[in-house]
Formats: structure tokens, C-alpha cells, sequence
């Protein structure tokens, strides 16, 4: 169960009040008019001016180099760059000298210790505070409220790591907590704290001591005052309801963790942090209706641009994939598309902002490290430059020419690699189209027909077939993305339904394999495809068939002599381990064509990006006599290239169309 907000409150209190320790011991030199220009830009959270403030009292002397790059670190801690925040403080407590400044050492131990701790680096915020603890029992001088969040520091990250020392460390700062306890306002930390070692020990599966914790998280909450904050009391209810639920549901007694929650339920509907909390808990037992209206409700309480504002990493791990997890297994395909589409068109830019963040931050580490050493070396270059300059300007004359030279064989150099390249482009579009049939089965009552057509020289649509003798498999699908990357995928799924049709398997048992080979850590590239697969028997006319997050086919006949086919929504193939695809069946479809397309031809734009639309295309096909399969298809794509009118393909178009009589 992840520790909620409070707790990280709870925590912050504790820094606040070492800060405060450490703000004694090294501010010395500075000004109570320097600190409060500085603290004005911590509460109105102006980054560029606190960087300016802090080199400018640096340089005055107003601020120690020591304070000031604590100040720096704390600056980046705000907007949230824990590397650089990291680099300060590791570089600050590294270069203390804890017996001249023993106050101070402690201090950046636990500031340093906490912050490893929210990185999840659970290892290195053992280290540091288990060394300053060591340090402490050898030479003293730690306080008890230091003491407390260095072995807090390490009790959680033991926790966390499943480590078995973590009991014996949680003891001791339950201990500490009861020993410093002054009243039902110091209750607080207790009650967390027994709720998060009732987490442990139920991750740990040690049901008894789970419930020993869980009776002492309840008797602090007893010990509260509800009317000193009503919403924070109310909070609680919940927080400890819900550790409750997840241990009866741990140790099998499901009914009875069934209605403590029910009884819990209006808690949470107290802030958007209980309703988080509920579906989560929800989503784990696979009560996916309730966790997605739970979800639904919390989107509720932001403002209508949130899923446009948030397209970060941790909006799409935290947020839109447990909700698109929750509204997949309540079957709502709206909510499920609607999803996946913003995952493919901002999961990629998400990843590379992410990575860009990270570039940044070690880029302002290095700078941050460089920057006194550049500056002797520039000094001791400065007279060996300009000699250099003078050099330069003789040779200059003499290298236009051979550049001017070398320029010109380069322009020849460069049309020779560009020839070169369109034309490794054009055989890799050959390879791509070999590998899907131009040819359709000669056999009497069936009549077939596809086209492929990539938007670039190579694409991701596929389609195929596999005939077994009465049997005719068929497939239509559409990757992720465009160009290189999606061909790729696009011949191993090729390859893959080829493979498995061949053994005769039904639709959804080729989905859920196929599934099953190019989903989880294989697929680092995250990518996934929509795919429509059917499994037709030419005798009877039974065809079995499995939707993968694809476009509804369109089967004629009836009484409007053609409609979009409905379907069970499954998931795309690739994007989920383990999932098991469901298949649905047409007892005979004899006499009616099905015609299965990507989203290149209904979303087909026009010079002002108007699309196709799919009215138009079931309005094209109602109105289209069926003279041959060949014939419907290329109607559909002299209709498609006239609506186009002249706009470049914004997406590849893959048609297929077949009847049996």
C-alpha cells in the first residue's frame, strides 16, 4: 500500500524543525534582511531570483559558501531536481566535519537521508543514516528529534526493501515516538507509524503482528480531538479502514473486508486523496466498475485541462494507467480508446521529456562541478588564446581554400549518400510489401481482396491470410507509430499470425499468445497493435472472430445493407502482459461482405485536415453495388484520394474486403 500524503506531512515536520537546527549552526555570517528576500522567494516559489539572491550573498559575504549551497539545494528541492538537490547536499555532508560541526552534520545526514528516501533510493538512505547514527553513539551530541528521523530514515527504507531488520528498527522508533509524545496532538506520528508496520508485516505476510499494529494505529486515532481539524480526523478513518480491509482481504475474509469498506465508503469521498486511495484498492481486487467510477470521481475535482496539462511519466503511471486498467476491465471501450490514444500520441514525448530532464540535471551537476575549475584554466589560457588567435588568422586564408574545396566534394558526397539511402528505402519497402499477399485463394464461392499503402517509403499496417481447407484465416492490423521502427514490429507480427494460424488455433487464442510474445520487458519500445483477426468456414459460413483494440469491420446485409460490426472491446495486442482475449462468433455470413480497414482511411484529412469520417465511409459502402471485392476496394480508394485532394497520407491505408456465396 503506498503511504499517503499525511505521512509525508508528518515527515516534513520533522525536517522543519532540523532545519531550523541546521539554520543555526551555519548562518552565522548571514543577515536577517538576506534570509528574509530569500525565504519571500521560497513562499512565492521564484526559482531564477532565489539563484540570483543566494550568489549575490554569497558574494557579499552575507551567506557562507556552506549555507549557500545548502540554500541552492534546497532551491532545486522545490522544483523538484533531486539529482541536483542531491549533489548539494551529498557534497555537504560529505565535507562537514562532524567533530567541529557536529549540529550541522546530523542535520544534512537526516536532510540527505529523507530526500534518498522519496528517490527511492532505499539503500543509499540507509547508509547515510545508519553512519551518522554509529557516528552519534561513539561522540553524542544528537538529539532525540534527530535521532528519531535518522532511524525513521532507516525503519521505512528497511520497510521498503522487505528487509527482516526493519522490525527491530520500526520498535525503536515506535519507542522514540512514545518516548517524545506530550499529549493527543504528538499522536499523529504514532498512528502513522503503526499503520505503515502494519503494510510491512502484511506484505510480509505475517498476519499476526499485522493486526497487533493495526490495533495500535487505532488506539492513537482514538486518542485525537476531532474538532481541532475535522477533514484531517476524517482522513484518518479511512486511512486506517483501508489498511484494515487490505488485512482481512490478505488473510482471506473477503466478506468481512467487503463491508468494512462499505462502511468506510463515505470517508472517502472527502477529498480527492480518499477517493485515490479507493479506487487503488478497488482496482487490486478486480472490482474494476467501482474503481473506475471511483476514478471518474476524482477527475471531477480538478480543473477540465487536467488530462491536457499533465502529459509527464509520472501522470501516465500514476494516473492514466491505473484508470485505463479499471475502465478495460469494466468494458468501456469509449474510455479504454480514448485512453490508449492519449498513451500513444503523449508517451513518447513524455519519455523524452523525461529524459531531457535528467540531461538537465546532470548537465547543471557538471556545471556546478566544473565552474571554479574553468575558471583557472580559462585565466591560464587567456594569454596561450591569443597566440593561438594570431595563428589562426595566418592559416585562415589558406584554409578557406581547402574548405571551399572540401565543401564542394562534400554537397557531391552528400547526394550520393541520399541517393543511396532512397534507394536501401525503396528495396525495404519491396521486403515489407513481399511479405503480405498479392495474390488471393482461387476457390469457387469465395471472393477476396486487400490493399496495403504505406503514408512513408515503409509502414505498420499488415494484412494476411492463411487458408487450411475449409478454413480461411484472415487479419488486418495497424502498429504504433510510423516508418522503421513500425515495420519491424509489423513483420514479427506478420510472422506470428502465420505461425499460429498454421496450428489451427481459434482467434482469441492467437490474440491472447501473440499477446503474451510481444508485450513486457521485451518490448522497450512500448509498442503495440490493433488487430481484427476471423476465422471463416467456407462450408457453412461460420465465422469466429477476435477484436484486439481495432476499428469496427463493416459486414453488409440487412435491412440498411451494411453496419459497423459490434464487439467486445479488448485491449491492443502488446501493451498488457497477461491478458486473456475474449472471441465472439457469426453462426453464418454467407452472402454478406466484410470489409476491414485501418484508421488511414477514416481518418483521412484533406488540405483543411477535415477527416473521412466513418458516416462517410458506411454511407460509400451501402451505396456501392458489390460487383467484386477488387471492385469495393477500389472505389473506397479513388473516394479516399478525391477527398484528399492533393494533402500528403497522414496515415498508412489498409483495405480488405471478402464475401462467400
Amino acid at each position: 500500500m503506498k503511504r499517503s500524503i499525511s505521512l509525508k506531512v508528518a515527515v516534513l515536520a520533522v525536517l522543519i524543525a532540523m532545519f531550523s537546527c541546521g539554520h543555526e549552526q551555519k548562518s552565522e555570517s548571514h543577515s536577517s534582511y538576506a534570509d528574509s528576500l530569500v525565504n519571500t522567494c521560497f513562499r512565492t516559489e521564484n526559482f531564477d531570483r532565489l539563484m540570483v539572491l543566494i550568489d549575490s550573498f554569497q558574494n557579499t559575504g552575507d551567506y557562507t559558501p556552506e549555507w549557500a549551497d545548502f540554500m541552492r539545494g534546497a532551491g532545486y528541492d522545490m522544483i523538484a531536481k533531486k539529482q541536483v538537490t542531491e549533489h548539494y547536499w551529498e557534497k555537504l555532508y560529505s565535507t562537514t566535519d562532524p567533530e567541529k560541526y557536529p549540529d550541522f552534520y546530523y542535520f544534512m545526514a537526516g536532510r540527505l537521508s529523507q530526500l534518498r528516501l522519496t528517490m527511492a533510493d532505499y539503500q543509499g538512505s540507509i547508509d547515510v543514516a545508519i553512519k551518522a547514527l554509529e557516528y552519534a553513539d561513539e561522540h553524542g551530541g544528537l538529539s532525540d528529534d534527530m535521532r528519531m528521523t535518522l532511524l525513521w530514515s532507516v525503519a521505512v527504507s528497511q520497510q521498503d526493501l522487505g528487509l527482516k531488520e526493519a522490525e527491530a528498527s520500526s520498535l525503536k522508533v515506535y519507542n522514540m515516538l512514545e518516548k517524545l509524545s506530550h499529549g493527543p496532538k504528538d499522536c499523529t506520528g504514532k498512528m502513522f507509524f503503526a499503520t505503515g508496520l502494519t503494510d510491512y508485516y502484511i506484505r510480509m505476510k505475517q498476519y499476526d503482528k499485522a493486526n497487533q499494529w493495526l490495533l495500535k494505529a487505532q488506539d492513537n486515532w482514538h486518542c485525537l480531538d476531532p474538532s481541532a481539524d475535522s477533514l484531517l480526523y476524517h482522513e484518518y478513518i479511512w486511512q486506517i479502514g483501508l489498511v484494515h480491509v487490505r488485512l482481512l482481504e490478505a488473510q482471506g475474509n473477503t466478506k468481512q473486508a467487503q463491508a468494512i469498506f462499505k462502511q468506510i465508503k463515505p470517508e472517502f469521498t472527502r477529498s480527492p486523496y480518499g477517493l485515490s486511495a479507493a479506487a487503488e484498492y478497488l482496482l487490486e481486487t478486480k472490482r474494476y466498475t467501482e474503481a473506475a467510477d471511483f476514478y471518474t470521481r476524482v477527475d471531477a475535482q480538478f480543473h477540465e485541462d487536467h488530462w491536457s496539462a499533465d502529459k509527464n511519466l509520472d501522470f501516465i503511471n500514476n494516473t492514466l494507467i491505473p484508470r485505463l486498467k479499471a475502465n478495460l476491465g469494466a468494458g468501456r471501450k469509449d474510455s479504454v480508446v480514448s485512453m490508449a490514444r492519449f498513451l500513444a500520441d503523449h508517451y513518447e514525448q513524455a519519455l523524452d521529456d523525461e529524459r531531457k530532464n535528467n540531461a538537465t540535471q546532470q548537465a547543471i551537476i557538471y556545471d556546478t562541478q566544473g565552474k571554479e575549475k574553468q575558471i583557472a584554466e580559462q585565466e591560464a589560457s587567456l594569454m596561450q588564446q591569443r597566440i593561438i588567435g594570431l595563428m589562426v588568422a595566418i592559416v585562415l586564408l589558406t584554409v578557406f581554400f581547402i574548405v571551399y574545396s572540401l565543401l564542394r566534394r562534400r554537397a557531391a558526397n552528400l547526394k550520393a549518400a541520399k541517393d543511396r539511402i532512397e534507394s536501401e528505402l525503396r528495396i525495404a519497402r519491396d521486403i515489407q510489401m513481399s511479405m503480405v499477399p498479392s495474390t488471393f485463394p482461387d476457390r469457387e464461392g469465395l471472393d477476396m481482396y486487400a490493399s496495403m499503402t504505406p503514408a512513408k517509403e515503409v509502414g505498420g499496417d499488415l494484412y494476411g491470410y492463411v487458408l487450411i481447407g475449409d478454413k480461411l484465416y484472415f487479419a488486418v492490423g495497424d502498429v504504433s507509430g510510423k516508418g522503421v521502427p513500425a515495420s519491424l514490429f509489423m513483420a514479427q507480427v506478420t510472422r506470428l499470425f502465420r505461425t499460429m494460424a498454421a496450428q489451427g488455433l481459434m482467434p482469441a487464442e492467437i490474440c491472447t499468445r501473440m499477446n503474451n510474445e510481444l508485450s513486457g520487458d521485451d518490448n522497450v519500445n512500448g509498442m503495440f497493435v490493433t488487430m481484427f483477426l476471423g476465422m471463416l468456414n467456407m462450408e457453412t459460413g461460420h465465422l469466429n472472430y477476435c477484436n484486439a483494440g481495432h476499428n469496427p469491420p463493416v459486414i453488409g446485409g440487412g435491412e440498411n445493407r451494411g453496419e459497423f460490426l459490434e464487439m467486445i472491446p479488448n485491449a491492443p495486442i502488446g501493451l498488457f502482459p497477461e491478458l486473456d482475449y475474449e472471441g465472439e462468433e457469426i453462426d453464418n455470413i454467407k452472402g454478406r461482405a466484410i470489409f476491414v480497414y485501418t484508421d488511414g482511411l477514416n481518418e483521412a484529412e484533406d488540405l483543411e485536415q477535415n477527416q473521412f469520417g466513418e458516416d462517410h465511409l458506411l454511407e460509400i459502402l451501402r451505396n456501392t453495388h458489390f460487383d467484386s471485392a477488387r471492385q469495393v476496394i477500389e472505389t473506397l480508394a479513388a473516394q479516399v484520394e478525391q477527398h484528399r485532394n492533393g494533402a500528403e497520407p497522414n496515415d498508412d491505408l489498409t483495405m480488405m474486403c471478402l464475401r462467400v456465396s
